[in-house]
């Protein structure tokens, strides 16, 4: 159930495959609303595992980074 909506957003552009620019976008979420509840990941391939474990070389893959 979602308690309280905010009405604005927080549009990024960034590339996938720099784990610095990943990190600093969420540094910049949990600086701006606190923490982050859900985190969906909308590329274009699926990888089953939790985020924590994927490997730099497997997240490159996902984003098609060769």
């Amino acid at each position: 159930m979602v308690r309280a909506r905010r009405n604005d957003d927080l549009p990024s552009a960034l590339h996938l495959t720099e784990p610095s620019a990943c990190q600093a976008l969420v540094d910049l979420a949990v600086r701006e609303y606190g923490r982050i509840d859900v985190l969906f990941n909308n590329a274009a391939m699926a990888y089953f595992n939790w985020l924590e474990d994927i490997t730099n070389e497997e997240w490159n893959a996902i984003c098609g980074k060769k």
